[in-house]
């Protein structure tokens, strides 16, 4: 059998996606900044070192980039690189063109692993290929933005001072603190990298946001986080325990206002033929199996929902159209964003 060595050089990129509003507040901001299209791929962003074996061995240095698209060259005779990666990890890659180049078909697991099989029409050669994302070779951009925002303790509108603040998805991770204010800074946030927000503070339920990322500067202090107490939050939202929660309202993107009558729809990013029930606050501000819609508040919530479990969120009503948010449950927890409506 012949062997021949190949040496790959390969740009590919993969995008997750995520955005970010409190329970308690308003937009969130500046809603370009959240991501609403196929964020489930951001996951696999990295650069992977990848080695192929069979009927010709060679190795890549693999880049995932932030629109799911593969490109680049190699040094060896395959040319152009070209393919995608989706959402469930699946990828397509052609080394050359499909007629007389290799084409490499795999997936990538959310660990960073990659495996699969090429083969190479023109001559029939075939083999297999794996690969694992490199640790801390996260795709951002070289320079940072500043991420304000703040906590308050929900109920009260007051600041809840000593939160700890840390980002999730991003290398190095970024933490701090809230002020006596319950305001507080993250900076050096790469640009276009998914994350999202962890809060924890003793008594307090754990507290996420939803998945986002940033290509400003950004204030959105004045529609601030609200934390719940351990011990309020399974009577606030009648949970089972283990369980997660997903809770927020449905705003006009324009002012901030509730949007009445919104049909908010919870569907599991992985398996989109399982839906979560929504649940809507009545005008009283209590929840209300009967309702249908969001109510005078714009209120709006996802119960029992197992821990891990990565879902979409987003609404329907005739004269708007309603961004997308992605948020990953965790046991015992409460994730908050809001839903933006935009007038047609």
């Amino acid at each position: 059998m012949r062997r021949k060595v190949i040496n790959l050089m390969l740009g590919v990129f993969v995008l997750l996606a995520f955005g970010l509003t409190g329970c308690g507040g308003g937009s969130g901001g500046t809603p370009s900044s959240d991501i609403t299209t196929d964020p489930s791929v951001a996951k696999y962003a990295g650069t992977y070192s990848r080695t192929y074996s069979g009927d010709a061995v060679g190795t890549w240095d693999v880049t995932v980039d932030n629109a799911g698209k593969v490109s680049g060259t190699s040094t060896g005779s395959a040319g152009v690189i070209s393919g995608a990666v989706n959402g469930s990890g699946t990828m397509s890659m052609t080394f050359g063109t499909a007629s007389v180049g290799a084409i490499f078909s795999g997936t990538v697991d959310n660990s960073g692993k990659s495996t699969g099989t090429w083969v190479r029409a023109s001559n029939g050669y075939s083999g297999t290929f794996t690969g694992q994302r490199k640790e801390g070779a996260i795709i951002s951009s070289t320079t940072g933005v500043t991420f304000k925002h703040r906590v308050t303790i929900s109920g009260t509108g007051l600041g809840n001072v000593g939160v700890t603040v840390s980002t999730i998805g991003l290398t190095p991770e970024i933490s701090t603190s809230t002020d006596s204010n319950g305001y507080f800074t993250l900076s050096g946030v790469p640009k276009n990298t998914p994350f999202s927000i962890k809060f924890t503070k003793v008594t307090y339920a754990n507290l996420y946001t939803a998945q986002r990322s940033l290509t400003s500067d950004i204030d959105n202090s004045s529609s601030p986080y609200s934390m719940l107490l351990s011990t309020d939050f399974a009577n606030s939202f009648g949970t089972s325990p283990g369980t997660g929660v997903i809770a927020s309202y449905a705003r006009n993107n324009s002012d901030a206002t509730a949007i009445v009558g919104a049909v908010v729809t919870a569907t599991d990013a992985s398996n989109v033929a399982t839906t979560y029930t929504v649940y809507y606050f009545s005008n009283a501000g209590i929840w209300d199996a009967t309702l249908s819609s969001t109510a005078n508040s714009g209120r709006w919530m996802v119960k029992n929902i197992p821990s891990g479990k990565t879902v979409k969120v987003t609404a329907n009503k005739p004269g708007f159209t309603f961004d997308t948010k992605i948020f990953v449950t965790n046991a015992d927890s409460l994730s908050q964003n809001t839903i933006n409506g935009t007038a047609n």
